[in-house]
């Protein structure tokens, strides 16, 4: 068994726990990250790649607009073009009642300084030229400034940066045991090593719940499989992030499309794409977008993400174990929120407190979806 010390050990290698390994190491401390497979190959690398501002609940809201400040210098700050992009987000409107709802969203969103539109029919269809003539639908809503970003490169892309700042990434490893004494985690164990630090960072995704429960945590985390579907490269039909109902669609830089196969709570660590991916597209995307009838569908993918039971994640130090952190549950949307994560993280454990308010996200909150309209679209 090999010792290693450090500062703060991250387990995780997804863009939350990359982040957060990434802001610590600027802030020069030593930071090993635990990955117990390839860093940015779970949930983070299998994910729709949407730069969302709009549509989140009205505590993510702020984190994602500070969180976007940080997207638009990537290519700067990772020495690497991950394919960010603002390319827009559109939610199309299926009803009137559905167009009312993200009317009063709207201009919540406005009050908080975010820029954002509602659009009637005829908007929509200038800005998205191949929806079906025959769907009538009740109009939209619109943020130029979110985007999209390639989901295979980001994590890969931070993860280089942090080692070059200083931090030890560290993959295949993991965590089979953790320490606890006089109400601090003392050491965590992998099949080869010992870890030792002043802090620990869950950033585990599906995975946090069973890392909890080895510390007698029991975590309200749920796991979800999403499925998505990419076609061939195709010619350049749209821009925005599209969403609609339970539907989304995004366009590649190399102009591929990728189609929402549905998501499932499921009780097995499950990655299997299944038939009903291609049965949930074709049911949605066929009547809505005639031009994709007869595409072919040339690759498809399953992820597992992390689900807690009020849809927004956990980003807490955990009371009863005063030097755990957890940035888990990011509920199939976390990766525009992930730099930002980092960054707050890092600052709690550095300097003491987060520079924005988290007590939205606290572990012992009450977990009850009460609001509506205060929901966070895909």
């Amino acid at each position: 068994m090999i010792y290693n010390d450090a500062d703060v050990i991250v387990i995780g290698g997804g863009i939350a726990g990359s982040s957060t390994a990434l802001s610590l190491a600027e802030k020069g401390r030593t930071v090993i990250l635990l990955e117990k497979g390839r860093v940015g190959e779970e949930a983070s690398g299998r994910c729709a790649g949407g730069v969302r501002q709009q549509n989140r609940n009205v505590a993510e809201l702020p984190l994602a607009m500070e969180s976007i400040k940080i997207w638009a210098d990537m290519i700067n700050e990772l020495e690497y073009d991950v394919g960010y992009r603002r390319s827009g987000n559109l939610q199309i409107a299926m009803t009137p009642d559905e167009y009312t709802s993200l009317h009063r969203i709207c201009e919540r969103e406005k009050s908080m300084g975010l820029k954002v539109e509602m659009l009637s029919q005829r908007d929509v269809r200038g800005l998205i030229s191949t929806i079906a003539k025959d769907w009538d639908f009740a109009g939209g809503k619109y943020c130029p400034t979110d985007g999209s970003a390639n989901p295979l490169l980001v994590v890969k892309a931070i993860c280089r940066m942090a080692r070059k700042k200083g931090a030890a990434i560290r993959e295949h490893e993991p965590v089979t045991g953790m320490t606890l004494k006089s109400g601090q985690l003392t050491s965590i164990s992998t099949f080869d090593n010992e870890y030792h630090a002043g802090a620990f960072v869950i950033a585990a995704g599906p995975w946090t719940h069973k890392l909890c429960n080895q510390v007698g945590l029991d975590s309200p985390l749920m796991v979800h499989r999403d499925q998505i579907l990419v076609t061939e490269p195709m010619q350049h039909h749209f821009d925005p992030f599209i969403i609609y109902g339970d539907m989304y669609m995004r366009r590649a830089i190399e102009g591929n499309v990728h189609l929402w196969g549905g998501h499932h709570p499921i009780a097995a660590f499950d990655k299997q794409l299944s038939y009903g991916a291609f049965a949930y597209a074709a049911d949605r995307i066929a009547t809505k977008f005639p031009y994709l009838k007869k595409v072919n569908i040339i690759r498809g993918f399953a992820g597992l993400t992390c689900y807690s039971p009020d849809e927004i994640p956990i980003l807490d130090q955990i009371p009863n174990i005063s030097n755990l952190f957890i940035a888990a549950g990011f509920s199939g949307h976390g990766f525009c929120l992930g730099p930002i994560v980092g960054k707050l993280m890092a600052e709690w454990i550095a300097d003491g407190r987060p520079s924005l308010d988290l007590s939205a996200f606290r572990w012992g909150r009450n977990y009850n979806k009460n609001d509506s309209d205060n929901y966070n679209c895909l």
